[in-house]
Parts: C-alpha cells; structure tokens; sequence
C-alpha cells in the first residue's frame, strides 16, 4: 500500500454505515485489492488450527438463532473491521437492498466465528487483504462458471484457509432447496461473486488471526 494518509480513517466506517447496507457496484470480474501497492506478509504459510466443522456449525447457528439481538453485533464487526468491509462491498455484485444485507450478514457471521474460538484477531490490513485477494485471483477463473459443479470446484481447493467456515458459506448460498418463503435467494452468478469475496475475507482473516494455542474445539492430532 501506499502511505496510510491516503487510507481513509477506519473509524469512519460506523455503525450508521453498517445499518444502511448500501451496496457499492463494481462492473468488473477481477477482484480488487485496497488502494495502493500491497504491502508483503512477513510470514503467508497457514499456522493457525482448522476450525473443526461441528463448532463452525454450531457457532453459525448461534447467530441465526440470535435473531435481531445480532444486529448490535453484527454492527460492531462491521465497525471493527472497516477497511475488510470496504473491501468486500466495494467486490459485491450488482444486487438489490436485501440481497445486499443477506451478504452482509453472512459476512459478519465469518468474523463472529473466528471472535468466538478465542486467541487474537486485529483489525485486517492492507497486506492481508492484498494476500488474499491475490490467492483468490489465482483460483477464480478455473472455479468458474458458476454452475451446478462449482460447489464442488471449490472443495476440490486444497489450499483454502479454513474450509469447514467456506463449506458453510457455500451451504448458504447454493443449497436452496429448503429455503422459506421470507428467505432471499440469489441468482447462481451473485452467489459466486459474493462466495468468493466471503472466502478472501475468510483468507484474510485467518492470516490476521492468532489461535489460541491447544483450544478446546480443536480437533485432537
């Protein structure tokens, strides 16, 4: 990146920012990094444990079930976590109100799952944005189109940061045969676009958190 006077102040991205869910359209296929020139990750080789599937599960379902008490959580996530919210609504596909806060949503959900498992997570930078982005441009275009297989395409990735959190994203937003009535469903072109920007948040979320070491849901080795 360039010299943070350029970044605007992460502070400013606020609650009333994160409650009106606007989203900003981007024409373009590739993903864009922040601003600037990335700055290199001292260290990029994934450390952390994988989250084990039945404890994503289980926090996930936590937030559902929360109802509107999520919503004051939701909003202090997008507030810790500005410059990653800038950068996932700034990737968003074209998209309509609700679908825009559906995408939100399953947003904040990933960065609740990894507040909840403990250890230490900062706010995300430049460089792990600038990491990400450039690990999921590279897996993109063989993942596409976005058809009836990508799911699949996307499991077939065995480099993926945290996979049971991506499993779970993808559950969402392409297993639609139960879906209710009040539920918001994407055409299969957004679901990708917004799976792939879940999954560089996921990226770099995972490069900017510390596990706790030897924690409880962990899988035994």
């Amino acid at each position: 990146m360039g010299d943070e006077g350029d970044e605007p102040d992460e502070g400013r991205d606020t609650d009333e920012e994160g409650e009106r869910h606007g989203v900003r359209v981007s024409p373009r296929v590739d993903i864009r990094p922040a601003r600037g020139e990335p700055l290199p990750l001292e260290e990029t080789v994934m450390s952390n444990p994988v989250i084990p599937r039945p404890h994503v599960k289980q926090l996930s379902e936590a937030c559902a079930d929360m109802g509107v008490s999520f919503q004051p959580v939701a909003r202090r996530i997008l507030d810790e976590q500005a410059r990653l919210v800038k950068f996932f609504r700034s990737n968003l596909p074209q998209m309509d109100e609700q679908a825009g806060e559906v995408s939100l949503y399953l947003f904040t959900v990933v960065v609740r799952i990894f507040q909840e498992c403990g250890g230490k997570l900062p706010r995300v930078g430049p460089a792990e944005i600038a990491a990400a982005t450039a690990k999921i441009g590279a897996h993109a275009r063989t993942l596409m189109p976005a058809d009836a297989d990508f799911p699949a395409r996307v499991r077939g990735v065995t480099d993926r940061a945290q996979p049971h959190i991506l499993d779970e994203a993808l559950h969402a937003l392409f297993k639609r045969e139960e879906k209710k009535d009040e539920e918001i469903e994407l055409d299969p072109a957004q679901s990708a676009r917004v799976f792939l920007m879940l999954w560089a948040a996921t990226e770099a979320l995972d490069l900017a958190w510390k596990a706790p070491s030897a924690p409880a849901w962990a899988d035994p080795a």
